[in-house]
């Protein structure tokens, strides 16, 4: 409309003036009272204990200016929950997980072993880490500058996947996933209809522990005969030698040798439950146990497990020590990038066609 006035085109000539105007004046009104609408919503959301931060704050005695600022200054969207202001570390180990979202320490509140250890709990927990630094800038991997509340802190992010990485891995998993699913759907109903024919069933749902340590089912082309664990009570729960397993079916040996078995899970990646890329997921019990043996290794939670990754390239798969997979998981997580999941994937392909090469020789 615009245009066409100041272009002085003939059209213009029948063109009413006051439209424009009239567009102008709606067109701001709507994007104040839309404004208006949505900051009223951001607060009886918040009212109501939706989309609130829950925050503890570790204090000493001269941060009461800190404090004040939590409790005068609602629109940070955060509830302080908990004020710990002496045995810092014991109050902090009595929380539970999941009680709270954020954890802020100023940086002169803790002595180092402290401090590390507070860290270490966060990581535990999947709760946010943020510090309140006395210096005006710092420069880090994977640390971010901010303002909380009118004071300068630092977020610790767990992994650059973190906003709006979070976004584009999502986009790159559908951009990839749907189009996949459209041309492999012959091989994904092969593989199903030899999954059947073989084992009896030919999907089959595992629970497993995910991203933030929750728990969903993954699914997978059966392998194994439906009633194996009746059939072969001595090979009764994981294997290390599929080999010699009796319970697997020859055509449920290739599945596995080439990964096909596998393929069922573009059904969760579709869904959002799973990525293409990440951690691969292990069952509730191993979590627990491997969780005991390393410290580090429930930080492979910050992400979504994935149908490949970082370690399974590396030939760090079924029979390689855990170790040696948490570190390579653990190296994804913090070097993540678009272009490295694109790599991987890659590498995924290259892999699993070498395998069928392989299998056919």
């Amino acid at each position: 409309m615009v245009f066409l006035y100041l272009s002085r085109s003939p059209e213009a000539q029948n063109f009413p003036r006051l439209l424009i105007i009239y567009g102008v004046a709606l067109t701001s009104l709507f994007c104040v009272v839309d404004k208006l609408l949505l900051s009223i919503s951001v607060e009886l959301l918040r009212r109501n204990g939706i989309g609130v931060i829950r925050s503890v704050l570790l204090v000493s005695s001269n941060h009461q200016d800190l404090i004040g600022s939590f409790r005068i200054e609602e629109k940070h969207g955060r509830h302080l929950s908990q004020i710990i202001k002496h045995d810092h570390l014991a109050q902090i180990l009595k929380l539970e997980p999941g009680q709270v979202d954020e954890l802020i320490v100023p940086d002169n509140v803790l002595d180092e072993p402290t401090m590390l250890s507070a860290i270490n709990w966060a990581d535990r927990t999947n709760t946010q880490f943020v510090l309140v630094p006395s210096l005006s800038t710092v420069r880090s991997t994977n640390v971010e500058f901010a303002t909380l509340a009118g004071s300068p802190v630092l977020f610790f992010r767990r992994t650059p996947l973190e906003g709006w990485g979070r976004v584009y891995k999502r986009l790159l998993d559908l951009v990839i996933v749907i189009p996949t699913i459209v041309v492999l759907s012959p091989l994904l109903f092969l593989t199903f209809f030899i999954s059947q024919l073989s084992t009896g069933s030919g999907i089959i749902r595992q629970k497993r522990i995910g991203q933030d340590s929750r728990e969903f089912y993954i699914h997978k082309f059966r392998s194994m005969y439906v009633d194996a664990d009746d059939r072969f009570p001595e090979y009764r729960g994981w294997s290390s030698n599929e080999a010699k397993d009796p319970r697997i079916t020859p055509a449920g040996r290739i599945l596995r040798k080439t990964n096909l078995d596998e393929l069922a899970q573009v059904w969760d990646v579709l869904v959002g439950k799973m990525s293409i890329v990440g951690p691969r997921p292990e069952q509730p019990k191993y979590v627990a146990q491997f969780a005991q043996e390393l410290p580090d290794y429930l930080k492979r939670h910050h992400v979504k497990s994935g149908m490949t990754g970082w370690a399974q390239i590396n030939g760090a798969r079924g029979n390689t020590p855990i170790t040696d997979r948490v570190k390579y998981d653990l190296y994804y997580i913090d070097n993540w990038s678009i272009w490295f999941d694109i790599r991987i994937i890659l590498a995924t392909f290259i892999y699993v066609f070498r395998q069928l090469v392989n299998n056919k020789n």
